[in-house]
């Protein structure tokens, strides 16, 4: 992947993570797939 596309990628998920912090509204089963996201590393999935 393009480093600027990775960089705006890992901007874009770092948003959400903000937003949902800011209002309260949490990510609940999504937080560790956003904050992957957010870092840049892919996860483990977990069944």
């Amino acid at each position: 992947m393009n480093r600027y596309l990775l960089k705006a990628w890992q901007w874009f998920w770092l948003q959400v993570w903000e937003l949902s912090e800011w209002t309260g509204i949490g990510l609940g089963r999504f937080a560790p797939w956003v904050f992957s996201q957010m870092i840049g590393v892919r996860g483990v999935k977990i069944k």
